[in-house]
């Protein structure tokens, strides 16, 4: 009899096959890596977004409820006259005149974010009213991460609305 036929036949994979296989799972995880954070950073965009629209319609009432002048600004000003800075960084709503207002609400960025638009620099509300303090008609501000744009508007009566764009207008 042949020796060749009568071997015990080793079943199990080479080492190349194991190396193409550690190849293909390499390359999948990669692409489900950048994915999974282009995801995560836009899903925190639209996060800021939404969150800049629920201060809006805070410091709406806020202005409504005290009578006062309310006013939704970066966070490193507070004053009767502010500089105008983005809100990049995160933002706050106040009410008052005195070098201390009391802060009603307080928001910081987790995220790098890109602001344009009107109010990028904030928004104040009239007392009684909650309408815009500005004379714009409308005002608004766009957060640009991850590939996408979300542009909150302010109506000129203090009301925001969200919406995923292509570009700030």
């Amino acid at each position: 009899m042949n020796d060749v036929t009568n071997a015990p036949k080793h079943r199990g994979f080479t080492f190349i096959e194991l190396l193409v296989a550690m190849a293909i799972i390499a390359g999948l995880t990669t692409v489900s890596v950048m994915s999974t954070t282009d995801y995560v950073n836009q899903n925190r965009v639209k996060q800021v977004a939404y969150e800049f629209k629920n201060s809006v319609a805070l410091a709406r009432s806020e202005a409504i409820k005290r009578d006062k002048i309310v006013r939704l600004r970066h966070l490193d000003q507070i004053s009767e006259e502010p500089t105008w800075m983005d809100i990049s960084a995160g933002w706050h709503i106040y009410s008052g005149n005195s070098s201390t207002p009391p802060v009603i609400f307080k928001y910081e960025t987790l995220s790098d974010l890109t602001v344009a638009g009107d109010a990028k620099v904030g928004v104040e509300f009239r007392s009684k009213t909650g309408e815009l303090l500005s004379k714009l008609s409308e005002e608004i501000v766009c957060f640009t991460g991850g590939g996408i744009t979300y542009s909150v508007e302010v109506s000129s009566l203090g009301i925001a609305t969200v919406d995923a764009s292509n570009g700030c207008p």
